[in-house]
């Protein structure tokens, strides 16, 4: 059953069907889009590649196609394109026809206080590979926006909290059946369902690091500020 790829297609089907559409018009954002999936891919395929190797993470044949890139399954690979992808197309709707971030309270101070919160997690669990370097990244890199005094992290935090619905339903496909299989030796155990509550601060991380450098390089473009 190739699952994991099914997955992957019909994840990024919705976007790119609606991406011409005339209100939406997603396409005119791809080339700060593609260029953003393709930096944070780059990270997030490394730290893949590291704890797929010491088992903090495997994957299931069963699943899938069983073509392999060094030791990450293709659809593994390809999931850090269509999810982010498909993250944006939400984000793009948030920003562009309901409000522009510059709009919006800039939240500064909640940034910090998420910023030490994640890293307090992250250090205080630092035997626990997943739990640490989700949670001290996420707050590394929370504090770099705060510190930068960045302005679309509401713009943000309302997308973010809106792609967790069709994220509950496509994780949870991965960590029910599953595809996904976690040691949960190196995380906290505790899970919503049966997706590990790590999972969470990942897609958090993962969708902050796409949208911090969309909003660069589209500032750099329009404006020359960030």
């Amino acid at each position: 059953m190739l699952l994991y790829l099914a997955i992957n297609f019909f994840t990024i089907l919705f976007p790119l069907l609606f991406s011409f559409e005339s209100r939406i018009q997603y396409y005119r954002h791809w080339r700060f889009v593609i260029p953003s999936i393709l930096i944070t891919a780059s990270w997030f395929l490394i730290w893949d590649y590291f704890f797929t190797k010491n088992n903090i993470w495997s994957f299931n044949d069963d699943f899938i196609t069983g073509i392999h890139i060094s030791n990450l399954p293709i659809e593994e690979i390809l999931f850090f394109f269509c999810i982010p992808f498909a993250c944006f197309f939400i984000y793009v709707i948030v920003r562009e026809l309901i409000f522009l971030p510059a709009t919006l309270m800039k939240f500064r101070w909640e940034i910090l206080v998420s910023a030490l919160f994640f890293l307090f997690i992250g250090l205080k669990n630092i035997t626990l590979t997943y739990t640490a370097v989700a949670c001290t990244s996420l707050g590394l890199w929370l504090l770099l926006l705060f510190i930068l005094r960045i302005n679309f992290f509401t713009t943000f935090l309302i997308a973010f909290l809106l792609q967790l619905i069709p994220f509950i339903i496509v994780n949870g496909m991965l960590t029910a059946f599953p595809v996904v299989e976690y040691n949960d030796q190196f995380n906290l155990g505790i899970r919503f369902f049966t997706i590990p509550i790590e999972d969470f601060v990942y897609s958090g991380l993962l969708m902050i690091m796409n949208v911090t450098f969309y909003e660069w390089f589209k500032a750099k473009k329009v404006t020359g500020n960030f």
